[in-house]
């Protein structure tokens, strides 16, 4: 490639230019790298330094939290001993200004600056304080600079917590750390031109910088890119950015201290680092600029010189390419020929021939690529024109051959031009091989329509405009005329029909001029499957359907008519006999009590009786043709019926029997039963359905009714216990198939019964209907919540993957009852316990998993209520051991098994015994003796309390009758009575008829009983506690201050002593809350008349703490264990 003077010197300019632009951006490169390694060196200094400086407030904040350790330790701690101490402390270099001591809730207790921070003062809400009280994760924090109140000065808070011995939090000791300090070091450091160094903290705020930094220190860039992109992504790193206090582009590096919460940077300004190479950029562009203006200057002169040659070559060379480019894209095929060789091809002769290039052809005689038969002729061409110096053109059409031997018809066109000096044909060659193949084409395709028209079944006439006289008659035509070609061609078309009459299918007249075959021709119409009767001479009676068109030639105008018709006059006769047919079957729907209609095949209602009109409210006119699917059946399942009619359509099998809703016109539902049937035409194809239906709304509504109330609970519309059953039966064979888990819920409402005693039934319902709801909107729709009566809910949990989903759900359920219900004019507050089961893991049977919840439930409610509790085998033997306790409890009643031991009432003042508590006892012929812990609340439950009571009263009435004979005439025997007692009017007559029948006074007895029995006393508890007190007998109240108190019954009821429950006895100690509790009971008793009685005295301290308070009473294990009587009668003498 040869390059003219202008490129040369382009190509050197741009050389000389890349070259110093290589060169620049080396250096540039340097100088940033030195920048950044520069930085990157003071970084890690200042990290050196920062972490030197911190860590030795460090150890003066560890001196300091041991001096007060040490104070601490000693006792008596003196805020001004320790602001003494602390001041010693203080580094001589005053890295830290000041100590500052706070409690645990934030205030000031002592500071070595006393004049910076007053005692008391609140310091609660600062930042170095706050994360201890949390839990800070590092020993020290640091706060957010504060200026000093004394002289201005800006200090950096530095904490850390202070804890006892023991290790818990006691307050924060504070390192006030000046920043001036630091001050010196950083101004020190050569930074350059808006250049800084600084220390932050780790949440972004600026705490040091050097002097001139004033807009960088103590602010807030934690949304600065170093503090919320770079920081976090990496401790250490090197950036470029513009400074966000001042938008300074510069090169910083910054590292975060990995022991301490403070990052460091240095950085320099971009353009200080970048100064001394623009300097250089500078000097050498100008050197550049002064090389490339004189190489301007010289290829300038080179280039005019150059240009003025060129301008004559161009001249010559352009018509010469003008002419070959002509001829080169020439979609002619251009031969030249001299001496009847080929001496020019141009391409697209190449291509007509098929050759592969010119020099294929170039050089050969032109006979070669002639047929043989037309070689003559062309040879007399080449000789007339040969050695001729101009010639007319000639024109001729040959066969030529191709390279692959192929024949090609052409078009030749002779002409003599000037070539090389010399005279030579031009031969112009056309590829007319196409054209002549469509003409052929044409000639077949008019033989085979005109074959086609003169066999085809339909009658087919073509008339010429523009008199309509018919041109051509197939001889289907013919057939319905009759006759023959000679009778028809030639004649106008109104002629011809008035041989016949034609008629419209109304009956009336048809106008020849009218014919369809007339208006295409005269008028242009095109008809469609027209319908016309004609009779020809001897009355026949014909049904004609005709389509004709015009046809118009090549300049729009009408040339003719055409009109293409058949005979269908079968088919005619074929719908007459179906209409009358359809019409009996119309008159026989009208009829009857069924609902009938037909479908065509989209869908569209071609039928329906007057009884699916009368249900429906629609007229027929509003129906008929129209949509069955949108009309009648529900959004819901228009879709889907609709495909399932297609689909029968398509498939031809149809369902016989089905039921489904269709809609009234004013929008109620009715469900029908259909009889279906497919309707065919006479070809045996699918023209639609018929259907017949019954209306069973009524009869299904009451089936619905009767399922539901065999099935659902009547009052909040759950699942009974059978249609729970069934599920559960039902989800157990599905988790048998998946392998899924179930787990099963039991739900009894606490303390239903009493709200239902007490507020009445109506409330209690109310009750159970929002618990249901509450219930229900804790568990998933695929759940089951069920009532089995009663207060009982039950819950079956399906397809668990995580058996924590139970947990959550019980808990749900829970919280949900826990709140408050309100109920018509009533708050009402329960609880629930639910006892769960899993399938499989605990039962596999529907009975066992019933029971198995409903012992959980039962443990939940024995620990506490409101709680959950899961099935355990343990539960399951306890279920079993409770059954035969409760069992051999009968045998026990009757069978002398039971015993009563009795505990000495002390008097703590003389320490003689006064009183005894008779306590039973069961001695169990297999398994010992039984605890009445285990045994009385199965007596409760069951009832046997009432009798092991009074067995236990007259055994105590007997043993004290002996003792007031034998040891002191005031004696007395304390008695426990059970509620269940109360609610049998004949125990206080059975009790006191006792006592007069063994002749003890009812001095001699004590009844005991709860502070719940008072608060729910009704009149015959009244009556009796009333009766006691007639008959001299005293009553107290046992366990004081474990149940619901309520100081208005001791007023209310005539009691005379108050026993306080052991557990206030049990951790007695001086300035305990239960020795608080156990003053305020005995003050307050004797403030009523009252005395007192300690249970569960064990110790001699809690003797005498109670002796002190003046307790008038103790009983317990430090006085005595419960005896047998025997054994309690020999204390009693001893």
């Amino acid at each position: 490639m040869r390059f003219g003077p202008a490129q040369l010197a382009l190509i050197a300019a741009l050389a000389l230019v890349a070259l110093l632009t290589y060169t620049l951006a080396r250096e540039r490169a340097t100088a940033i790298t030195v920048a950044q390694a520069e930085t990157r060196n003071f970084a890690r200094v200042l990290e050196e330094h920062a972490r030197q400086t911190l860590r030795l407030v460090d150890i003066s904040l560890a001196q300091a939290d041991a001096a007060l350790a040490r104070l601490r330790r000693a006792g008596n701690f003196d805020p001004a001993q320790a602001r003494q101490v602390l001041t010693e402390l203080l580094p001589l270099d005053r890295r830290v200004r000041s100590f500052l001591v706070l409690d645990r809730g934030g205030n000031v207790v002592l500071s070595t600056a006393a004049d910076e921070a007053t005692a008391g003062e609140s310091r609660a809400g600062h930042d170095y304080f706050v994360p201890h009280v949390r839990g800070a994760d590092r020993e020290l924090v640091f706060g957010v600079p504060e200026r000093s109140t004394v002289d201005g000065a800006w200090l950096l808070p530095v904490s850390r917590r202070i804890s006892a011995p023991a290790g818990e939090y006691v307050g924060v000791l504070v390192a006030m750390v000046p920043i001036a300090y630091f001050q010196p070091f950083y101004d020190s450091i050569d930074r350059g031109p808006d250049g800084f160094v600084a220390l932050f903290l780790s949440g972004g705020w600026a705490a040091v910088s050097s002097s001139d930094d004033r807009a960088l220190v103590n602010r807030d860039w934690s949304q600065a890119p170093m503090f919320r992109e770079h920081v976090p992504g990496w401790p250490t790193g090197t950036v470029r950015e513009p400074g966000p206090w001042d938008d300074i582009e510069r090169i910083y590096s910054y590292r975060a201290l990995n022991d301490y919460p403070v990052v460091v940077a240095f950085g320099r300004s971009a353009a200080s680092t970048l100064a001394a190479w623009r300097w250089t950029a500078l000097r050498d562009g100008l050197l550049l600029l002064t090389g490339l203006l004189a190489l301007a200057g010289v290829t300038r002169a080179v280039i005019r010189h150059d240009r003025s040659r060129r301008v004559a070559e161009a001249t010559l060379a352009e018509s010469q390419a003008r002419y070959r480019l002509l001829i080169e894209h020439s979609p002619v095929g251009i031969a030249l020929l001299q001496h009847g060789r080929l001496v020019y091809v141009n391409p697209a002769l190449v291509g007509i021939l098929g050759a592969g290039s010119a020099s294929e052809l170039v050089g050969q005689p032109i006979l070669n690529s002639v047929h043989a038969n037309c070689r003559e002729a062309v040879a007399r061409c080449v000789a007339d024109l040969e050695g001729v110096p101009a010639a007319p053109v000639m024109q001729q059409e040959e066969v030529l051959l191709r390279a692959d031997g192929r024949q090609i018809d052409a078009e030749l066109r002779w002409a003599v031009i000037p070539y090389g000096g010399e005279a030579a044909i031009q031969i112009s060659v056309i590829d007319i091989t196409e054209r002549k193949t469509a003409q052929d084409s044409i000639r077949e395709a008019r033989t085979f329509l005109e074959a086609a028209v003169a066999q085809s079944p339909s009658g087919i006439l073509i008339a010429d405009a523009p008199d309509v006289s018919i041109r051509m008659a197939n001889q289907a035509a013919l057939a319905i005329r009759g006759g023959d070609q000679g009778h028809l061609i030639g004649i106008d078309v109104s002629r011809h029909a008035a041989n016949w009459q034609v008629h419209r299918p109304d009956g009336s007249p048809y106008p020849s001029e009218s014919l369809p075959l007339s208006r295409a021709v005269l008028q242009g119409q095109t008809t469609s499957n027209e319908e016309l009767i004609i009779r020809d001479e001897s009355g026949k009676e014909r049904w004609i359907s005709a389509n004709a068109a015009p046809i118009r030639g090549g300049d729009g105008e009408i040339s003719a008519g055409i009109v293409v018709f058949h005979d269908i006059t079968e088919r005619k006769e074929a719908e007459r006999a179906l209409g009358e047919s359809e019409r009996r079957f119309s008159d026989l729907l009208s009829n009857v009590h069924l609902l009938a209609v037909m479908l065509d095949a989209k869908g569209n209602i071609s039928f329906c009786n007057d009884f699916l009109l009368e249900l429906t409210g629609w007229q027929r006119n509003e129906v008929i043709g129209h949509d069955w699917f949108a009309h009648f059946l529900p959004e819901a399942v228009r879709a889907p019926v609709r495909a399932m009619f297609l689909a029968s359509l398509q498939s031809g099998r149809i369902a016989e029997h089905y039921e489904n809703e269709i809609v009234t016109r004013n929008g109620e539902q009715r469900l029908i039963v259909w009889d279906n049937t497919l309707l065919r035409d006479a070809r045996g194809q699918i023209i639609g359905t018929a259907s017949l239906g019954v209306d069973i709304s009524a009869r299904k509504q009451a089936e619905e009714l009767i399922w539901k109330q065999a099935n659902f609970d009547f009052l909040t519309d759950l699942p009974n216990r059978r249609m729970f059953r069934d599920r559960l039966t039902q989800e157990i064979k599905k988790a048998n198939r998946t392998g899924h888990r179930l787990a099963l819920l039991f739900i009894d409402l606490d303390n239903f019964k009493e709200i239902n005693d007490t507020l009445g039934h109506p409330v209690g319902d109310l009750l159970l209907v929002e618990a249901a709801r509450r219930i229900a909107g804790c568990v998933r729709d695929t759940d089951t919540v069920a009532r089995l009566g009663g207060d009982e809910f039950t819950v079956l949990l399906t397809e668990l993957a995580d058996l924590d989903d139970v947990e959550r759900v019980a808990l749900a359920i829970l919280k949900q009852l826990a709140e408050a219900f309100r109920l018509a004019d009533e708050v009402v507050v329960i609880s629930a316990s639910i006892g769960i089961t899993l399938y499989p893991n605990d039962a596999t049977d529907i009975d066992e998993l019933l029971k198995g919840a409903d012992q959980a439930m039962y443990a939940a409610k024995n620990t506490g209520r409101n709680r959950h509790s899961y099935f355990t085998q343990t539960l399951q033997e306890a279920a079993r051991n409770r059954l035969r306790l409760i069992n051999d409890l009968r045998g026990a009643v009757t069978g002398e098994q039971l015993r009563v031991h009795f505990q000495p009432i002390v008097s703590l003042a003389s320490g003689h015994i006064h009183k005894a508590e008779a306590l039973v006892r069961w001695q169990h012929p297999g398994r010992g003796l039984v605890s009445p812990a285990e045994f009385v609340p199965l007596a409760e439950e069951t009832g046997l309390i009432v009798d092991i009571g009074n067995w236990v009263f007259h055994e105590a009435a007997r043993w004290s009758r002996r003792w007031r004979s034998l040891h002191h005439e005031r004696f007395q025997v304390s008695v426990n009575m059970s509620p269940a007692q109360f609610e049998r009017d004949a125990a206080q007559h059975d009790w006191l008829g006792h006592l007069l029948e063994i002749g003890l006074s009812g001095q001699g007895i004590v009844v005991e009983i709860t502070e719940g029995l008072l608060l729910n006393a009704d009149a015959p508890i009244m009556a009796s506690l009333l009766a006691y007190r007639d008959a001299g007998i005293q009553v107290a109240i046992d366990d004081f201050g474990t149940g619901y108190s309520s100081l208005s019954y001791l007023n209310k009821f005539d009691i005379d002593y108050l026993k306080i429950d052991q557990a206030f006895i049990r951790n007695l100690a001086p300035g305990t809350s239960d020795m608080a509790l156990s003053e305020a009971i005995i003050v307050m008793a004797h403030k009523l008349g009252l005395q007192v009685i300690a249970e569960g005295v064990e110790t001699v301290e809690q003797r005498d703490l109670l002796v002190a308070a003046g307790c008038d009473y103790g009983q317990g294990y430090l006085f005595s264990r419960p005896l047998p009587p025997e054994d309690f009668e020999t204390l009693l003498s001893s």
